[in-house]
Order: C-alpha cells, then structure tokens, then sequence
C-alpha cells in the first residue's frame, strides 16, 4: 500500500494530531462483483501525541472520502461509526 496523505499538526495544548491517507485492499470478489464498498477505498488514520511522544487514535478501515470545497476540506463519510482504537501509540525517534 502506498502511502498519500500525510500531515502533521500541534494541537493547542502541545499535542501532536497526525492524519494519514491510504488506499486499503480490495479482494477480488470486491472488485469482480462490482460491490458498493468500491465507494469507501481508503483508509484513514489519525493520532494523537502528546509532547512526551505518547498518545491514542482512530482508523477507519473502509471510508469515502469527499471534497468540501466551500471550506477547503473533506468530510469523512461513515468516519464516526467504523473506526477502530489504537491505544498506547507511542513517537520513535529516527535516525
């Protein structure tokens, strides 16, 4: 999978919210059978650190991501009800 939306923000209490993009696998089946969860190829990920480099998050395994240009952002359809907790995410550091 390749990676094709990242960012990087600080929170207003020193955290750091990390959002990233990919797209999640499709079986064939999917695919052949031309099946509605086409509509909903991503995967999204968001995390948050605090500035001891500890935190939690979300993904969301199946989602439909769409443009909201009146405001210059997307909307994650179905977001609230498919995600998945990540606990004890922890900042490595690299080299």
């Amino acid at each position: 999978m390749d990676l094709h939306f990242a960012r990087q923000t600080a929170g207003e209490d020193g955290d750091t919210r990390i959002i990233l993009g990919t797209d999640r696998p499709i079986e064939f089946s999917e695919q052949w059978n031309s099946s509605r969860t086409l509509d909903y190829p991503f995967t999204i990920i968001e995390l948050r650190v605090n500035q001891d480099g500890m935190g939690d998050g979300t993904m969301s395994f199946a989602t439909k991501v769409i443009p909201d240009a009146k405001r210059n952002t997307v909307i994650l359809e179905n977001w609230g009800t498919q995600r998945i907790r990540l606990t004890q995410v922890r900042r490595q550091a690299t080299d």
